[in-house]
Parts: C-alpha cells; sequence; structure tokens
C-alpha cells in the first residue's frame, strides 16, 4: 500500500514537473521574441560613427542595417517589395507587421538615431580639430540632414536600404 502511494505521488511530480517545463518553453520562446523583435530597445545604434553622418542617406541605410541586424546576421526589418519600399518588422509576438515606406521605424526608431548622431557629432567635433572649416561645415550639413530627415532623404535611404534586406515576402515565415 506505502509503495502504490510513493508511486502515485511519483506521478504527481512527474506531472508537475511536465506541466513546468511546457510552461518555461512557452515563456522562453516569448523571451526569445522579445529579445529579437525590431522595438525601441533592441535597435541598436552603438556602431553609428562619423562615417555613417557624412554618407548621408546611404550612410543612414547603413545605421538601420545595423541597428536592425540580429546575431545570427539576418535582419529583424527586411523588404518585401523594394519598388514600393514595402517593409516588414518582427514583433514581440514573433510575427511580421507591414511597415509601408518605414513610417514605424521612423516614428519609433528614429529619435534614438538622431539622438547618437547628435553624440557622434558633437564627439567628432570636439576631438578632431585638424579637419578645415569647410569639411566640418560639410559634416555639419550631413549632421543635420540626418537628425531632422526630409521626407525625400528618407526614401532615399529606404530604397538604398531595401536591397540589403530584400527577403520575398513567401520566404518570410520562415526568415528567423
Amino acid at each position: 500500500m506505502e509503495i502504490e502511494k510513493l508511486k502515485n505521488n511519483t506521478n504527481i511530480i512527474n506531472s508537475n514537473n511536465n506541466t513546468t517545463i511546457n510552461n518555461t518553453n512557452n515563456i522562453s520562446a516569448n523571451i526569445q521574441y522579445n529579445t529579437i523583435a525590431l522595438t525601441p530597445n533592441n535597435f541598436n545604434v552603438d556602431k553609428i560613427n562619423v562615417n555613417d553622418i557624412a554618407n548621408e542617406e546611404i550612410g543612414l541605410s547603413d545605421i538601420i542595417r545595423k541597428g536592425t541586424l540580429l546575431p545570427n546576421g539576418k535582419s529583424n526589418y527586411v523588404c518585401t517589395d523594394t519598388s514600393r519600399l514595402t517593409y516588414n518588422r518582427l514583433t514581440k509576438d514573433g510575427k511580421w507587421e507591414l511597415d509601408p515606406k518605414g513610417q514605424y521605424l521612423r516614428t519609433c526608431m528614429y529619435p534614438k538615431i538622431a539622438e547618437k548622431v547628435e553624440k557622434v557629432y558633437d564627439n567628432y567635433e570636439i576631438n578632431n580639430t585638424c579637419y578645415t572649416y569647410d569639411q566640418l561645415m560639410d559634416l555639419l550639413i550631413s549632421k543635420s540632414k540626418m537628425v531632422k530627415p526630409s521626407d525625400d532623404f528618407y526614401e532615399k535611404a529606404l530604397k538604398r536600404l531595401g536591397p540589403k534586406v530584400y527577403v520575398p515576402r513567401k520566404n518570410l515565415k520562415d526568415y528567423i
């Protein structure tokens, strides 16, 4: 009789462990998407440099590409139609959400880009006195375009970004 009770307790413990393991698996899947989803917290601006600023639209497309790059070399922000500037971003629930003409990116990520560009420029201007006045003015103009981009400037950057992060729409489901 005592052996029967012990067996029953073991089954209950095993049942609880299985439930716990299942819950843990579900939680870890959600955490994984939270860490790779395109959000302001996950958008990396650490690698922005003065060359990105000087290269204007090309630099901005490089900033976006670097900021959305995942450890596996893929991006959480992809272009599915380069001619229409149709982008998709990975959400926290692991789904791809349409971002036509990069509006989510512009409204949610751009303030972080602008802040970092200002810091990089300010640090560069202070530490590099060997450049001519004209070179610093050119860089200042480039910085101004990058901090408050016109619609045309932003669209040119997205056109340059598209081929770098292109994924056919039919392959999007299995991309990440």
